[in-house]
């Protein structure tokens, strides 16, 4: 029996049996397929990486259904202030529009300035008959606080005293040079009594037609300052140059020499108040004249007479001695009074009216 293995035919079963084992290639070959099997789940699994990369791309759609969403919001932004109406549209309705000739637009910053005028009619009738009537309240007023002559010339000496501290006594110099020219100091007279009453006229004319919110300022301001005289009048009676003792060497111009003709207007007609002259109203209107019309004047020259017209009044009123010269800054001082007065008041006025707009 030890001796099967020997033989021929016995140790070739042996061999064929150990080459079976060999055949064991066929799990090897078997394990291949399952590593060519794992090979197609890596190709599944590059199908997942596709599948995952096909969730990226969707998720690119999420994004822009997210920019959807805000396009929506930001349509939904930009149509809300279309849908308030109200809101958008007050400042359109309120912005006034100017359209030229040529159908351009033109928004209201950007218009021209336009002035607004008054017609002719009642209305001009009745401020005519008011500012005429405060003019004859203001006479009346003036006759009625006049001072005493005592007071008056103890008054102009102060005044006098006071022009030679300041090197301002000069009206005394300056009427001399001209004593020997009759028909100048004629002229002088006629200016002093006639140009000062009718160039404020015309003033106030011009202002309330072509400037209607300009005429209503500036005949306040008239008024306060007419007020403001009356007071100083009343305080403070002042003799005029053409009225002190015949030592102080003054002409009275126009009672010596007259105007021409029908023009004449001495200052023996003007006895209302003969010591009203403190301040100088001449100067006071002139320079109102000035500062109310100047400045909405188109024309040069024009421009230059009313700019002009308060130095030429101060010649006047100094050359026919019917004023001092500290008068004429007095008459300066009453116009700005009579300006912050005006101001002031409006300003008040316009907060009483404001107050109750408010409240509601």
């Amino acid at each position: 029996m030890t001796g099967e293995p020997w033989t021929l035919g016995g140790p070739a079963a042996p061999v064929v049996s150990n080459a079976a084992p060999v055949a064991p290639a066929a799990p090897v070959v078997g394990p291949a397929e399952p590593v060519v099997g794992p090979a197609e789940p890596v190709v599944d699994t590059a199908d997942p990486v596709v599948a995952v990369a096909e969730p990226v791309v969707d998720t690119a759609d999420p994004v822009v259904a997210v920019a959807d969403p805000m396009v929506a919001v930001a349509e939904s932004v930009a149509v809300e202030p279309v849908a308030a109406e109200p809101v958008a549209a007050e400042p359109v309705v309120a912005e006034p529009v100017v359209v030229s000739v040529a159908g351009a637009v033109v928004t209201a910053d950007r218009a021209p300035p336009m002035r607004t005028r008054h017609r002719w009619g009642w209305r001009f009738l009745w401020d005519a008959v008011v500012v005429y009537s405060v003019y004859q309240l203001y006479e009346l007023v003036r006759a009625k606080v006049a001072g005493s002559s005592s007071a008056a010339f103890h008054n102009a000496q102060h005044i006098v005293a006071l022009e030679r501290a300041l090197h301002l006594y000069w009206e005394h110099g300056v009427q001399q040079h001209l004593l020997a020219h009759t028909r100048v100091l004629q002229f002088w007279d006629i200016y002093y009594g006639s140009i000062h009453f009718g160039v404020p006229v015309v003033v106030l004319i011009v202002l309330y037609h072509r400037w209607p919110q300009r005429y209503r300022q500036w005949r306040n301001v008239l008024g306060w300052t007419v007020g403001i005289a009356l007071v100083s009048f009343a305080l403070y009676p002042l003799m005029p140059p053409r009225l002190m003792p015949s030592s102080y060497g003054f002409v009275d111009t126009a009672a010596r020499l007259g105007g021409l003709g029908p023009l004449d207007r001495g200052s023996l007609k003007d006895v209302e108040n003969l010591y009203a002259a403190m301040p100088s109203l001449h100067i006071g209107w002139s320079t109102w004249s000035a500062f109310a019309l100047v400045p909405v004047l188109r024309r040069w020259w024009a421009k230059g007479l009313l700019v002009t017209y308060p130095f030429l009044t101060l010649v006047a009123v100094v050359v026919t001695a019917n004023h001092w010269i500290l008068d004429a800054v007095g008459g300066l001082v009453a116009l700005w009074l009579g300006h912050l007065a005006s101001g002031t008041w409006d300003a008040r006025r316009n907060r009483s009216t404001a107050q109750p707009t408010s409240a509601g």
